[in-house]
């Protein structure tokens, strides 16, 4: 996606930088994110296995992140339906060619 200039949350909390698990996991280095420059995409690839997360930002594993609640990250059911949840605080945002598949 563009990158409008701040790859974060303006509170700079480590835990809403871009590539976080948001208010979970912060990326290993925060303050050294792979980011492409204004205007150029950036691409993310999300690996899911049971409960733990794997963030990588153009192609640079960044966060890491094995989730305690095992009552978070099922799939949805009839019942008890799940979302995936895209976001931005700061600027513009696009998002193309996501893609959801199993591993």
């Amino acid at each position: 996606m563009p990158h409008a200039g701040n790859p974060d949350r303006p509170d700079g909390s480590p835990l809403s930088k871009t590539g976080a698990i948001y208010g979970f996991a912060p990326p290993d280095d925060p303050n050294n994110l792979p980011v492409k420059p204004v205007g150029e995409w950036n691409e993310f690839e999300i690996h899911v296995q049971g409960q733990n997360y794997i963030v990588f930002l153009n192609g640079v594993k960044i966060t890491e992140y094995d989730n305690p609640d095992t009552a978070r990250g099922q799939p949805s059911t009839g019942s008890n339906p799940s979302f995936i949840g895209l976001q931005t605080h700061t600027g513009r945002v696009a998002f193309r060619k996501i893609q959801i598949r199993a591993l």
